[in-house]
Order: C-alpha cells, then structure tokens, then sequence
C-alpha cells in the first residue's frame, strides 16, 4: 500500500492528477560477484562486481484505469540501471525499457510505445532451459544470435558481436533483440493459447519498411505440455549498407515430467543479410535443460546451449551449466552458477554466451542476491 500511495503522490506532483487510476512501483535489484578463468584471449582470469546476474536490475511504475465495461487503460514505465555504480538511463533513457500505453479488454491488448517483442516474450522464453535469465540462458543466446540490432548500454543505434565487438548499427526501432520501440502490439489468449503480435514503425520518409520491426509469438498449454514458436524480423536503413535484414524463427517445449520435474528444449535459426540481400549469418542454437524442485524454496537447473553460425569455420560455442536458486522469500532470492563455456578456433558470429572465448574453455562463477519490490 506504501508503495502505491508514493507512486500516487509523484505521479500527482507531475501530472496534478491521478483520479481512480490503480499505479504501482516496482523493481528489482540483482547484485553479485563473478569469476572467470581466461576470461580473454590473452588467457587472463576475472573477478567483477555482477549486476543482473538472475533478473535485470530495474524499476518502474505501471498503472490502469477502469473504463467500464470490461475495459481499461494500461500505462508501463520501466528502465534500467546498475546497481554497483548506480548508473541509469541506460538502455535508451530513463524508461529505455518500456514506455507504452495501452487499452485492454475481453477482445485482448492493444500497446502503443517501447515493449518487450512477442516473439521473444511470447514464442521463446517460455521453453528456454533456463527461463531466460539475466546471464547465461536463452536470453544471451537470442541477443547474440543476431550481432545486428543488439543495443549497447550507451546507445540504442549501436550493436554488439557475440564477441563483444561494438559495431554501428542499422536498425534503431529493436534494442537487444528483446525491446522495439515506435510499436504497435496486440495480445489475447484463448483456452491455453497465448498469442501476440507486434509492428515497429521504421519513420522513415519515403521508405515505410526500412527501420521496421516485425514480430510474432505463440505458445500453447494442456495438461503439463507446453509448445511454443515465433517468428521476427528487422529491418535496416540505408544508412548503414553492410547490414540490411535480420530474421530469426524458434520452435520449443516444455514438459512438467513431475510435480518438482520440468524438461525444456527449443532451437532458434537467426540469419543475416546485407544490403544485395545476400546471407552471411546463419545462426543455429539448441538448447536442453531439466528444472528440479526438491521443495518450494530450491529451484536446481542443469542445462546445455550448442550454438553454430553455418557461414563461419568452426564458428561454434558449447555451453554447460548448473545453477541453484534459493528463495528466502517471495521477493528475495539466493543464487548460485557454475558454467563452462567453449568457443571454436574460429569464434566470431556463433550464438553463445558473453564469457565465450574463440579457440578457448574458460569456467564462470556467480553468487549473488535478486530482491523484488
């Protein structure tokens, strides 16, 4: 109540008004600390400060109102900061997360403004091995799989490899692969089904589709069994000719084998092409993993990630791990990893994780503490 009453009171100091509207403070805060071995090409160990090493570290305010009628209006802010400088307005700015409003209703959701992408929320996360952590899961894997589009903490226009090299990007509608801006989305769920779909305006005069981003995502549950898929794709601009078009599908499952026994798998196939509409990325990334639950509070997850990009010599990575969650609370979360990550000799452009070095083993540690308010 606290939390809603202050949310209240800044949005009121702003705005001079925020009559019969439900709003909502909430974040999370994720710190650890991480150590590598060879965590570069000269071989060199690593011990950093971990932020985000579970979930992102964030905050935001969200809100409805009651229309009437079974319908209502939605507003989401959310950005990004880390927490062991406390830097902010990152990631596109002081909401460089989410900034959408919305309307609701028993004919589904409509969301205008910056969002999570369908493909990504809908299509893929769910039967990730690994629910699509903060640090190594699926999530990496889908931002690297396609270098193009992946926005760095300082700019949304910039991209980043699978090797960490920072390059100009061309498509300034997707962030991360995860986040389009200017987008117009729509969800709706039927008996188990969840779908959604997602347009991102490119803006650019004369040229409709360049700058643009297309998403789809849709998962279906019955009686433990979960199947999921999606498809999206960027579009670039002329601005930038080397990189035109990224497009990417998945296909994936889980299945609760027990009461405390879930098994996951899905597969991603992201490709890219320059500007004469010729391909030279072709990412394929196959991940496995089985969550076990002993009791309420542990949550234990073995996994493995292969990824290949098909354009490249031994353009691989081959990632194990292990990881413990203990929840203290239903806010606050103990966690714990152990992974070993393998790059091929010629590591470039293949979907792995950021810790990969080419032609290289190394092994990653964390421990850390996610709380949720």
């Amino acid at each position: 109540m606290k939390k809603h009453l202050l949310a209240i009171a800044a949005l009121a100091a702003v705005s001079g008004s925020v009559a019969a509207q439900n709003v909502t403070v909430y974040g999370t805060m994720d710190a650890g600390i991480q150590s590598s071995t060879k965590a570069n090409a000269a071989g060199d160990n690593q011990t950093k400060m971990l932020t985000g090493g579970l979930a992102a570290t964030v905050w935001g305010l969200r809100g409805s109102e009651d229309l009437g009628g079974g319908l209502k209006a939605n507003f989401n802010l959310e950005g990004y900061f880390t927490n062991n400088d406390g830097a902010g307005q990152i990631f596109g700015g002081l909401f460089g997360r989410m900034a959408y409003v919305g309307l609701s209703g028993s004919a589904g959701s409509l969301q205008l403004g910056k969002q999570l992408d369908p493909h990504f929320l809908v299509g893929f996360a769910a039967t990730d091995p690994r629910g699509a952590k903060e640090t190594n899961s699926g999530l990496i894997t889908w931002l690297t799989g396609n270098h193009v589009n992946v926005g760095t903490p300082t700019s949304a226009s910039q991209t980043i490899a699978s090797n960490g090299t920072v390059t100009t990007g061309n498509n300034t509608t997707s962030l991360s692969n995860i986040f389009l801006g200017n987008a117009v989305a729509y969800y709706n769920s039927f008996n188990g089904l969840n779908v959604g779909a997602a347009y991102a305006l490119g803006g650019v005069a004369g040229a409709n589709s360049q700058n643009s981003s297309t998403s789809l995502g849709a998962n279906y549950s019955v009686a433990g069994l979960t199947v999921a898929g999606g498809w999206s794709q960027d579009n670039g601009n002329n601005a930038d000719t080397n990189r035109m078009k990224a497009e990417r599908w998945s296909i994936g499952a889980a299945y609760q084998v027990t009461g405390d026994v879930k098994v996951k798998a899905n597969y991603m196939e992201a490709t890219q092409k320059n500007a004469s509409g010729v391909e030279y990325v072709k990412n394929e990334v196959f991940g496995v993993g089985v969550e076990y639950k002993p009791n309420a509070a542990n949550l234990i997850t073995v996994a493995y990630y292969d990824g290949k990009n098909k354009h490249g010599s031994d353009d691989t990575s081959k990632t194990w791990l292990v990881s413990e969650e203990y929840s203290l609370s239903k806010r606050t979360t103990l966690y714990g990893l152990v992974a070993s990550n393998k790059g091929g000799s010629g590591f470039s452009y293949a979907a792995s994780m950021l810790n990969t070095v080419a032609n290289s083993t190394n092994t990653v540690f964390q421990l850390g503490v996610a709380h949720r308010f």
